[in-house]
């Protein structure tokens, strides 16, 4: 699952004079504040400080993490339980790491902390109704969720019944869009499963870049699935 218009930040190619090509401006600048919530992501999943040192300088320069990518297969992916969380955690070759899930946390948050809070009541292969579930993703310069009721049934199709809220933290950005999510096909069908989520957008401030971070709720197959495209 991808951001993958996060692609063209690679398009921003700097002309320099001789003098300052010592010195490249960083094509995505993270500011300190930015850095610290990375760096408190990486330390939770126990990426290395080496590590971290290099996915930043990757970042900066325009380069995109392997976890940020819908082609790359995650080295390994396990579910880990911190601070009484369950997180579905992928870490790739180059040492980033995306961590998501199907969880509840505060409707009321209007921030990203709380992302991954276990609670809404689904696991894979229940069924019932399910409320005020948090559909999420964190990737270290990305954080993206909202909000949605949905059923499973095993005697019937499967509904997404609501869908709302939308919260984004982008490193990097001076600006941003976040749409409230939306259900997009509120029943499965023969033709596929019900679907809800957002795109959310955000301006990068060095160069100014607008980039895409899609994230939705499949339901469908008596599964739910967060989907990062």
């Amino acid at each position: 699952m991808a951001l993958a218009t996060t692609a063209a930040l690679l398009m921003g190619v700097s002309i320099v004079s001789p003098a300052a090509a010592a010195e490249p401006a960083p094509i995505v600048d993270l500011s300190d504040s930015d850095e610290v919530k990375v760096r408190e992501f990486f330390d939770k999943f126990n990426v290395a400080e080496d590590t971290q040192d290099r996915l930043i300088a990757e970042f900066e320069a325009g380069g995109t993490w392997d976890a940020q990518s819908s082609t790359a297969k995650a080295r390994k992916k396990s579910v880990r339980e911190i601070d009484g969380v369950s997180w579905t955690v992928s870490t790739y070759a180059d040492g980033s790491v995306r961590a998501e899930g199907i969880g509840e946390g505060p409707a009321s948050a209007g921030g990203v902390t709380p992302f991954g809070v276990d609670g809404c009541g689904y696991k894979a292969g229940a069924t019932g109704n399910f409320s005020s579930c948090h559909i999420y993703y964190w990737v270290g310069v990305v954080q993206l969720g909202f909000y949605a009721n949905f059923t499973i049934s095993k005697t019937g199709y499967d509904k997404i019944t609501s869908a709302w809220s939308g919260t984004l933290f982008a490193g990097g950005a001076c600006s941003q869009n976040v749409p409230e999510a939306r259900v997009v096909k509120g029943t499965e069908s023969s033709t596929g499963k019900a679907v809800a989520g957002l795109t959310a957008q955000a301006t990068m401030c060095a160069t100014s870049f607008t980039v895409n971070f899609p994230s939705y709720l499949h339901v469908g197959g008596n599964q739910a699935t967060h989907v990062y495209s």
